[in-house]
């Protein structure tokens, strides 16, 4: 399969092959981990990686604490302020998440490591300046992701129904699906953080990434007749009854099981549930397309973005081991293990057609070499978050329009921006 390099999205050449780096053998060191990667075949890869690293350097220990992500918000600030806090931390990017962190003195900065082993030089600019704050490089995202709608490819051949090539043909499809007994799309917002990518996903469709830019680069705000029509996509669909029905009721797995079980013909979802689509119902029966733009002349894209990101405490002892274990983690020689846990690395030189993967996940690793627009959760502030996921909840219930939200998210990101937390992207 060619390099991925084509604009937001692409998975370019990895890092030039660094060498054994010279590591006393002395007394062994123990560096504490948190990472989300709590079960099935993602807990496996930091099995496969801590056990390869320790291996090669046999003085390091490496202890992980498995927490959710919704865990490692509520204490990761508390544990690094009082320094008794992992070293290593597999955390989110952002301006939410680790500028929070490092705002507040609580992460390492990392420049001189990324001299010392070409991460800057080699890393996809996108991807590096993602770790980047107040010009300091703070930590490497590890995965590509997107999202958009998911659907059975079994339903659709029953139904007589292709992939839609316009909004048009979307609502079609939810039209059709309704009318033979089928929940046209499963929706679930119940743990509200999928409200982030349900509004990236529509935001995307209905106005565009040059939009999207425009706005992240400060030359635009949220609370733009663009963004309103976008949201209020979302209120329309559930209000015609194309989804499962009251979503803020249910949660993300009970949602995912409505539609492996059949009940839904399509499913809002992103690029990492791949191994659980092939877990459930088998691989090969589930196709995938980005939501088509509302608009003629806009391009078709899914929307996706960067997913967590490993960061290193300030407070640690050991900050050359953590930036070497770093460095082992993403090393090019690795990269199997992510591809194996159905896991888009950010960069690779690894030539994916030679592995024996599924066929959901080429599927999914073809699509990420096509141009994508923007996830939105990891690149914005905490109060414009807030704003996204107070929002989608209201219009899933009728309770708010899309303009109102958007005037929310605008006045959540004027304080993210007055607060430090969000810098304008300067964008060639």
């Amino acid at each position: 399969m060619r390099n991925r390099a084509i604009h937001l999205l692409a998975i370019m050449s990895l890092m030039t092959a660094v060498g054994l780096v010279a590591y006393p053998q002395g007394k062994q060191i123990v560096l504490r981990m948190w990472d989300s990667y709590v079960a099935g075949v993602e807990n496996q890869l930091f099995v496969n990686l801590v056990a390869e690293i320790t291996q090669k350097y046999p003085n390091i220990k490496i202890e992980r604490n498995l927490l959710t992500h919704e865990q490692e918000q509520q204490t990761i600030k508390p544990a690094l302020t009082s320094k008794t806090g992992p070293d290593l931390i597999y955390y989110q990017p952002g301006p939410a998440y680790i500028n929070v962190l490092a705002k507040a003195g609580l992460l390492l900065p990392l420049d001189k490591y990324a001299d010392q082993y070409g991460w800057k030089k080699e890393i996809p600019a996108w991807i590096y300046n993602q770790g980047m704050f107040r010009g300091r490089f703070y930590g490497i995202a590890s995965r590509v992701f997107f999202q958009g709608v998911y659907y059975n490819k079994k339903v659709f051949s029953d139904l007589g129904l292709k992939p839609p090539n316009s909004y048009a043909d979307f609502l079609n499809i939810c039209q059709t699906a309704k009318s033979k007994g089928f929940i046209p799309v499963t929706m679930n917002d119940k743990d509200q953080w999928p409200g982030f990518h349900h509004a990236a996903i529509f935001i995307n469709a209905g106005t565009g990434r040059k939009k999207v830019e425009e706005i992240l680069s400060g030359q635009s705000g949220w609370n733009v007749p663009e963004i309103a029509r976008s949201l209020d996509l979302i209120k329309e669909l559930v209000a015609k009854g194309y989804t499962t029905p009251d979503p803020n009721s249910i949660g993300f797995e009970d949602g995912n099981k409505e539609f492996y079980s059949g009940k839904s013909a399509m499913l809002l979802g992103g690029s990492w549930i791949a191994s659980n689509i092939v877990d459930a119902i088998g691989d090969g029966k589930v196709g995938f397309f980005p939501l088509p733009p509302i608009s003629a002349g806009m391009d078709m894209e899914p929307a996706g973005g960067l997913g967590d990101c490993m960061v290193v405490s300030s407070a640690t002892k050991y900050p050359d081991e953590c930036a070497l274990v770093m460095n082992e983690i993403f090393s090019d020689s690795n990269t199997k293990y992510w591809y194996q846990a159905s896991i888009l690395p950010t960069y690779s030189s690894l030539d994916v057609s030679t592995l024996n993967l599924s066929y959901t996940f080429k599927m999914i690793a073809e699509i990420a070499e096509k141009p994508m627009g923007y996830n939105l959760d990891t690149i914005l502030g905490p109060k414009c978050n807030q704003a996204i996921k107070d929002g989608v909840q209201e219009l899933i219930a009728g309770k708010t329009t899309g303009a109102a939200v958007a005037a929310e998210m605008q006045k959540g990101h004027e304080a993210d921006v007055r607060d430090g937390l969000f810098e304008n992207w300067l964008l060639k």
